[in-house]
């Protein structure tokens, strides 16, 4: 995959064709392994390996625009001759597709006058943060008050006539969809389970005549569970999403009891074994478990915990993942993301002379493993996806987009609606006032997506920014903070894992299966290819 830049010579003594003003519209970033050198393609998100010389004039061109003559005085560790041979290796390049200058700008996902229709009739459903009370006190928590993009918990349960008001506004807004969902979430939602179990049965008997079909959801820390409880998940089919970490060794030491400092492991375990025992098949269809991987467990051997027979099944179905612990996306105060990514990177690069991933990983643990989908393969990611799905078009929205409301929409105790339930200082909306704010909306649309920097950074093809991950209250700040830490991140993961493939160059036969796979998508189960980074609940 790799395309090396040989050299030749006869060149004008002009810029390279379309290069003035330099590289600034077309970001090539410059990387340097162990003994080679490669220089990003921002259009095509494509590596291109460059020697020496290259590399030296890549780094004046993607800042300037010089001529032949000008980088002959501004390198004079390199011969003319070179110099020149890397000029007709840069056009040559530019012939062939790459390295080409493009004025590059971000749009959105979705036009301004989509919204109003879509909100107003074709909801496809509601988050509902029914209590923000907790019972736990986990660690890692995006409400525990370390996360300046998210409000600490403030241990409010909603009102009766607010969940009514937000069910009857999901059913006067959703008239046009065949089937709409209401996510409970929190703090821990079952301890508002009364309002669950009402909420529930007043939204299906407005229904009941419109033939349109309501699943729910109940994200849980799976330490409550009455009889009357289970009855109600299996009645009403309710899909329930646990968290649980691992063994009762790595669980534990993160997710601890409120009332006793205690870890949740055993209790989770228990009722996880209750919903098998009462209802096997419903265990198997509508429960889903999640964990988190943080710094302190990632090195902890597991494979006991997930042959369990539960986690097996789990496993088996697809309905077992690993998260990885939410950044602040701030580089101030993500030290401990980064090194988790380091000390994984340094189990990497003992590999030499592996052919695949699957040989790559296979010293890792579980864990691990999971680590390294969720976070290195977006080497491999980012180039699939730009290839099958973006090419070089010119104007292109952020990798991560939603339409405000219409799926992810979170209603917290108060009423208020916001762009999703990690996002909730980006209010859009009213279910006590019966209304959307269509304005703020435009607004929150225009404001994300007026990033003119976009077009200088390397990143802009694969950049997943979205309200979730920026602090409404100094949006400004908060997006460069987020520019710095997405930059970071990449040229960590991109630095890593070229001198991983320097030292296993087969691996890069891996981008082209992965474009086989992507261009005819397999069904795969179990716990691999979660090449999507995201949040703890």
């Amino acid at each position: 995959m790799l395309a090396q830049l040989r050299l030749h010579r006869d060149a004008p003594t002009r810029s390279p064709a379309g290069t003035q003003g330099g590289f600034r519209h077309l970001p090539v970033e410059l990387f340097e392994a162990f003994n080679q050198r490669h220089a990003l393609d921002a259009a095509s998100v494509q590596f291109v390996e460059v020697d020496e010389v290259g590399f030296d004039v890549l780094k004046l061109l993607r800042e300037e625009d010089l001529t032949v003559d000008e980088l002959t005085r501004r390198l004079p560790q390199h011969s003319p001759a070179a110099i020149q041979d890397a000029w007709d290796d840069l056009r040559e390049a530019q012939d062939g597709g790459f390295l080409v200058p493009q004025a590059f700008r971000r749009v959105p996902q979705h036009e301004n006058d989509q919204y109003q229709p879509m909100l107003s009739s074709r909801m496809a459903g509601l988050t509902i943060s029914i209590t923000t009370q907790c019972n736990l006190a986990c660690s890692y928590c995006i409400f525990g008050g370390q996360y300046g993009q998210h409000p600490e918990l403030s241990r409010v349960t909603m009102s009766w006539e607010t969940l009514q008001n937000a069910m009857d506004f999901l059913y006067a807004n959703s008239h046009q969809s065949e089937k709409i969902r209401v996510d409970y979430f929190g703090g821990e939602p079952l301890i508002a389970f009364h309002l669950i179990e009402r909420g529930v049965r007043y939204l299906k008997e407005r229904l009941s005549t419109t033939g349109r079909h309501l699943d729910v959801t109940i994200t849980t820390n799976g330490t409550i569970l009455t009889e009357r409880i289970l009855d109600f998940l299996i009645e009403h089919e309710v899909y329930v999403q646990v968290s649980i970490d691992g063994n009762k060794e790595i669980h534990d030491r993160n997710r601890l009891l409120k009332s006793n400092d205690r870890g949740s492991f055993d209790i989770v375990m228990g009722n996880l074994q209750r919903i098998h025992d009462r209802s096997p098949a419903y265990f198997r269809k509508h429960v889903r478990v999640k964990g988190v991987i943080t710094s302190e467990t990632v090195e902890i051997d597991a494979e006991e915990f997930f042959r369990h027979p539960l986690m097996a099944l789990l496993v088996e179905d697809g309905h077992l993942s690993l998260l990885n612990e939410e950044p602040n996306y701030e580089l101030a105060s993500d030290g401990d993301f980064f090194a988790r990514l380091h000390r994984l990177g340094e189990r990497l690069l003992q590999a030499s002379g592996k052919r695949t991933v699957a040989e790559l990983l296979e010293p890792l643990n579980v864990q691990q493993k999971q680590l390294f989908w969720l976070t290195f393969a977006e080497f491999f990611d980012v180039q699939v996806v730009n290839k099958v799905h973006n090419g070089r078009k010119s104007a292109l929205p952020f990798r991560k987009g939603c339409l405000m409301g219409f799926e992810e929409g979170n209603v917290n105790p108060k009423g208020e609606i916001s762009v999703c339930h990690k996002a909730q200082s980006f209010v859009i909306g009213n279910v006590n006032e019966g209304t959307w704010y269509f304005d703020r909306i435009k607004d929150l649309n225009a404001r994300l997506h007026d990033s003119p920097s976009c077009g200088s950074c390397f990143v802009q093809r694969f950049c997943s920014q979205c309200h979730e991950k920026l602090n409404g209250s100094n949006l400004a700040e908060s997006k460069r903070s987020f520019c710095e830490f997405t930059r970071h991140y990449f040229r960590t993961i991109f630095n890593t894992m070229l001198r991983v493939l320097e030292r296993n160059p087969e691996l890069w036969n891996e981008l082209d299966r992965m474009l086989e796979k992507a261009v005819a998508p397999a069904t795969s189960t179990g716990l691999e290819n979660q090449s999507a980074s995201a949040a703890a609940c």
